[in-house]
């Protein structure tokens, strides 16, 4: 976007960590037995699920990095266990 390479290296190596991140919180999250819920983990567009899933979706695509979208998936089956408990229904920091 500003064109300037380093910039644009160092928003790579944000986006590898929130991706890295994302698949190990999705992983660990699947092997437990007792899931947190959903007044543990915000799941709205801006809250730690959904604005990873906002950021790595967006990112896949102006970097070219399919990967990205695939960590963003990975934490989809979490969101989606975590909507019908949701007491936050709005679409900043609930499921609406």
């Amino acid at each position: 976007m500003t064109g300037d390479e380093r910039t644009g290296e160092l928003a790579q190596a944000a986006f590898d960590q929130v991706a890295k991140r994302s698949v190990l919180i999705a992983e660990t999250l699947a092997s437990l037995a007792k899931k947190p819920g959903a007044a543990e983990f915000g799941i709205g567009a801006f809250g730690p699920f959904g604005g990873a899933v906002y950021a790595l979706a967006h990112a896949a695509v102006r970097h070219d990095r399919p990967e990205y979208a695939e960590a963003a998936a990975a934490l989809l089956p979490a969101i989606d266990e975590l909507v019908d408990e949701d007491p936050l229904l709005d679409i900043v920091s609930g499921s609406a």
